[in-house]
Order: structure tokens, then sequence, then C-alpha cells
């Protein structure tokens, strides 16, 4: 997966999920807040978002974090 995202996406995705791990949301009220926390706002925006608002046909903002688990 490195390799195709290419070293400068990689690099910036690691960054952000650095920055999530250190500095979470401190109340997860939602779905994106949840994934955001464990994923940084990197990833969450490359491949989680669009893909659950999909899926689930809502965005991921008004899905309860219950569903992550």
């Amino acid at each position: 997966m490195v390799l195709k995202l290419g070293i400068w996406e990689s690099l910036l995705s690691m960054l952000s999920y650095m920055k999530a791990a250190c500095f979470p949301i401190a109340q997860e009220k939602d779905l994106e807040s949840w994934l955001i926390n464990r994923f940084g706002v990197r990833l969450y925006q490359r491949f989680f978002k669009t893909y659950t608002e999909k899926v689930w046909g809502m965005p991921c903002s008004e899905i309860a974090t219950e569903w992550a688990a």
C-alpha cells in the first residue's frame, strides 16, 4: 500500500496518524471522530469517508459511534 500511495502521501498519512494518536478528539460523538482518532484525518478522508458513506448512504458525521464497534 505504501508504494501505491507514494512516499509523500505515505509520510503525510503517517504524520496525520501520529497527530491523532497524540491529540485525539476528546469526545467521540460520531463515526467520523471515531475513525479520525484511530487512523488520522488524512487516511480517514482518503479511504474511510467515501467508502463508509457509499456503503451506508449517509455522512459519517451522522452515524453513531456504536456502529464502529
